[in-house]
């Protein structure tokens, strides 16, 4: 074999393997995935700025389509079964689009679908640890998903008089912010609980390009520093999923839910909202 067709063959081979890898790093999303050097960029930037981070990222950016959900049905007998005893004296009251039922020191509202509880019981033997504030969450869990399954465990956030407890939904490997539950532990034993539910509907099968988690953390980073100029902060939680952005209608049928990067610190009680398609921030 002469050294000319020697070569042919071997840029033949080559173009060939090309077009192999190329295809393999489409396939398994590695063409989405964050570089090293980016993510070390991002830490340097964050500590120059006080700001550390204290969690894992998402490390892929895969495009994702809108998704669209509709309001669950309420049934207000049910509701009343989670949070009140059967031989309690329960007031019913209407205002304007909210239902407000009452129980001694326990409220229950309900807004569309959404259902707020707030107990004033206290408790003198109560102690504010992560370990009490999930098993008193867990006894009203287990009455919830029955009515509203597949809520799972997401968050748990400890501040110096409270817990919060977060709980989602999550479909194909994406957390559904919107559906949620959270419960507000405090120290006397006293608790306020926030619950939404959304049935999702099929999304768009057309998927759009979405920013990488360290794109958006480099949004949070300018947004925080807007509210806190000196002060260390720990990120503790990135996580992509679907969030409405607050858009959503009680009155409408459906409404979109988009992507998002959801951002936890220690500093703020409340998550920071990224859309990860135009990196627009909600709070």
């Amino acid at each position: 074999m002469d050294l000319n067709r020697a070569k042919n063959y071997t840029i033949i081979f080559l173009i060939f393997l090309n077009i192999f890898l190329f295809f393999c790093s489409h396939f398994f999303g590695e063409d989405y995935k964050l570089k090293r050097e980016n993510k070390e960029a991002l830490i340097s930037v964050l500590s120059r700025n006080d700001v550390y981070l204290k969690c894992s990222i998402p490390e892929y950016s895969k495009p994702m389509r809108v998704l669209y959900f509709e309001n669950s049905d309420t049934d207000l007998i049910t509701i009343q079964n989670i949070f009140f005893d059967k031989n309690e004296n329960i007031k019913r009251t209407e205002e304007f689009e909210k239902t407000i039922v009452t129980s001694g020191l326990k409220t229950i509202t309900l807004y569309g679908s959404d259902i707020y509880f707030k107990s004033l019981e206290k408790d003198a033997n109560f102690v504010l640890k992560k370990e009490n504030a999930i098993e008193k969450c867990s006894g009203y869990m287990e009455k919830i998903n029955l009515l509203y399954p597949n809520m799972f465990l997401d968050n748990i956030k400890i501040l110096d008089n409270k817990i919060i407890v977060r709980y989602c939904l999550e479909s194909d490997g994406y957390k559904l912010f919107d559906s949620h539950v959270f419960f507000h532990i405090y120290d006397d034993g006293t608790f306020e609980m926030e619950l939404s539910y959304y049935k999702n509907k099929k999304g768009n099968e057309y998927k759009a390009d979405i920013c990488s988690s360290d794109e958006a953390l480099f949004v949070f980073l300018d947004e925080i520093r807007k509210i806190y100029d000196s002060e260390r902060i720990n990120i503790e939680a990135v996580d992509l999923g679907y969030f409405s952005g607050y858009t959503y209608s009680q009155s409408a049928d459906t409404s979109p839910s988009v992507p998002h990067y959801r951002i936890l610190s220690d500093i703020t009680e409340e998550p920071f909202y990224i859309n990860a398609y135009n990196m627009t921030v909600s709070r």
